[in-house]
């Protein structure tokens, strides 16, 4: 059986990996610098997140403050790309929305692994 939560991580590593090398290469021919500035942040974020994530495995932080970060993490990034690749405009505003998630999940976190030592 698949464990989410304790593989997400590495999923996401191996994503970042592989966004970084295209966009070292195949995006450089596509997309302008605002584009390819759009995909460095959204998959520097997601990087900087997946590694958190790995060091929080044995972390006993609730499963709900575990999703509330990713979901931040996915709603910022994910719409990064869409507006990078596609041109969707429209997402833009979920962008922040997924920062604040991101800066709003990580004190209470923090909070409750502290709570349990």
């Amino acid at each position: 059986m698949i464990h989410i939560r304790r593989n997400l991580p590495f999923f996401m590593i191996a994503f970042c990996i592989a966004m970084g090398a295209m966009g070292a290469h195949a995006f450089k021919k596509v997309l302008g610098p605002d584009q390819l500035a759009q995909v460095e942040t959204a998959t520097h974020y997601l990087m900087v997140h997946a590694l958190a994530h790995l060091a929080l495995l044995k972390s006993p932080i609730s499963n709900r403050l575990y999703w509330l970060n990713w979901l931040g993490v996915l709603c910022f990034s994910i719409n990064l790309y869409l507006v990078a690749f596609f041109g969707w405009r429209q997402v833009v505003h979920l962008i922040p929305l997924g920062g604040v998630i991101m800066v709003l999940s990580w004190p209470m976190i923090g909070l409750s692994a502290r709570k349990t030592d």
